[in-house]
């Protein structure tokens, strides 16, 4: 049909040849003369990128690269992206290369990615080095992708770390289907049909992942209406990657890019509103996504042919990331920083509970324990006792005459008196296990584990001894002309089926008979008061 000049790069889709408009479809024969000068080299290199969608390219007439089967209808044409570096000879001052190229998959076809000449070792140091870039991108966007994932993992409440991880996923798997190609280093045989649906999915993909993100950090600046719209465009066109012919869904990316753009803006403006409301983290976020967001532009006017430039953005994204790595960061802190002080809180308030506990269970007076601590430990050890087979003794006690002592003397007195005798039974009580209270008013209680009748005896005429040995004199008509104090004993091994009060029964109907019997005295509890538990020892003691 002719020759015409053609640019480089370009495809031949909407472009006009012999008055008319060319389709995507088709093939077409690309011939270029290049001169070399007499100071040539002996080899060159050409690093062939990805074309739409099937070439053979000779140089000099040589056959140098071929990828896919280039053919003059779909039939005979097998398209497949690679890029190739060929190697080959020179052999004067000029070189031509043709290019046989078809395409009958994409909707568009044509050299739409610019080749490099160059000597071979040039060549394949920039092949390297554009697969290195490629690699670093994909494992680092990888990396922070698990990263994030880990975060949510044991925090699911934390969804804003899921978002981010699936977004940067996505975007690690582009970068391994553009440019470089690196996909085909791990699955070189891959067919063309699934290797185009995994260049389109995850840009596609991105969009409700990248707009989830958003929701959970700035939901109160989004309508959930227009987020619902985007998705659901994306899903319609990811079904349509999914479900149709190449041909089909490449032809209608132009449009998705035109929503692309427009939730691009509609991203913009919530951010602003984020900032406006002064959101923690919205400014920096802002900064990241308008870096982000011009390595976008850039790839889809690429992609348009509008600019000579290449795929960056996976390579913006590190940036993005970065910056929103920052922003995360900064949250966490925060509500580490939070947890730290509710901790610090909790702690002191669990100390504090403590206290209060203990408070709860000590006379304020005498700072012994108080009948609520002597009720709960008498009905622990009452069952640990029944449990062990073992006795448990009581010994009531009670300040003689002090009311008497009150009106004479004064409550500030008597207080002081019920603090020193207080100190004095308590003293006296050596072992771990014993429990001194005050059971109420002058009356004070000991609770005696392990410990028979003949045992608290003992312990209370110490105790008895203790208080006369305080040498509190006192004047207010008393035969002892000091304070003094009786006591009544009891010791019972528990039975579970029994109430730990008959003990109680039993030692202060001891006392009873103690004060009867003129006061200062030890006295145990009569045959008749003891309890029906297993066994009950009792005996009378007197001064």
């Amino acid at each position: 049909r002719g020759a015409e000049f053609a640019p480089l790069p370009s495809t031949w889709k909407g472009t006009t040849f012999k008055g008319e408009t060319l389709p995507g479809s088709g093939y077409a024969t690309y011939r270029l003369r290049i001169l070399l000068g007499p100071r040539s080299h002996e080899r060159l290199a050409l690093l062939v990128p990805a074309w739409e969608t099937a070439y053979a390219l000779y140089a000099d007439g040589t056959l140098v690269a071929e990828e896919g089967t280039p053919g003059t209808d779909r039939d005979s044409t097998a398209p497949r992206w690679r890029p190739v570096v060929a190697d080959f000879p020179t052999t004067g001052e000029t070189l031509e290369l043709l290019a046989h190229v078809s395409n009958f998959h994409h909707a568009r076809g044509g050299p739409a990615m610019t080749p490099m000449l160059g000597t071979p070792r040039a060549v394949r140091e920039f092949r390297e080095k554009g697969i290195g870039a490629k690699s670093f991108t994909f494992g680092s966007l990888l990396m922070i992708a698990l990263y994030h994932f880990a975060i949510f993992l044991p925090r699911r409440g934390e969804r804003s770390a899921l978002y981010f991880a699936l977004f940067c996923l996505l975007m690690a798997a582009r970068a391994l289907v553009i440019d470089e190609q690196c996909i085909l280093l791990l699955f070189p045989d891959i067919p063309w049909n699934l290797h185009v649906r995994l260049a389109y999915l995850p840009f596609t993909l991105a969009v409700p992942s990248f707009t989830l993100f958003l929701g959970s950090l700035y939901g109160h600046e989004m309508r959930p209406g227009v987020s619902a719209a985007f998705n659901a465009v994306a899903a319609a066109y990811t079904a349509l990657i999914i479900f149709t012919p190449p041909y089909l869904f490449t032809a209608l990316l132009a449009p998705f890019q035109i929503v692309l753009a427009l939730g691009a803006l509609y991203c913009l403006a919530v951010l602003a509103l984020a900032v406006r409301a002064n959101r923690d983290g919205a400014p920096l976020f802002l900064g990241a996504f308008a870096v982000y967001l011009a390595c976008i532009v850039n790839d889809l006017c690429y992609h348009r042919l509008l600019v000579d430039t290449a795929y960056i953005a996976p390579s913006g994204f590190l940036v993005f990331i970065f910056l929103q790595s920052v922003a995360l960061a900064r949250r966490y802190s925060d509500a580490f920083k939070k947890i730290e002080a509710l901790d610090r809180e909790k702690t002191t308030l669990e100390r504090t509970a403590v206290t209060l506990r203990t408070l709860t269970r000590i006379d304020p007076l005498t700072g012994i324990a108080n009948r609520r601590r002597f009720d709960e430990r008498l009905a622990n050890e009452w069952r640990r006792s029944a449990r062990e087979e073992s006795p448990l003794a009581l010994i009531m006690m009670d300040l003689d005459f002090f009311k008497r002592f009150n009106d004479h003397y004064g409550h500030t007195a008597g207080d002081d008196v019920l603090r020193r005798c207080a100190a004095a039974l308590h003293n006296a009580a050596k072992r771990p296990a014993d429990l001194v209270a005050r059971f109420g008013g002058e009356e004070f209680a000991a609770l005696l584990p392990n410990t028979g009748l003949d045992g608290a005896v003992a312990l209370a005429e110490t105790m008895r001894a203790a208080v006369e040995e305080l040498d509190i004199d006192r004047d207010d008509g008393t035969p002892f002309g000091k304070v003094t104090i009786s006591m009544g004993c009891a010791s019972t091994t528990p039975d579970a089926r029994n109430d730990p009060l008959e003990l109680v029964k039993m030692a202060d109907a001891a006392l009873y008979i103690s004060k009867k019997r003129g006061r200062n005295r030890v006295e145990c509890a009569p045959p008749e008061e003891e309890p029906t538990g297993r066994r009950s020892a009792v005996r009378s003691s007197l001064r």
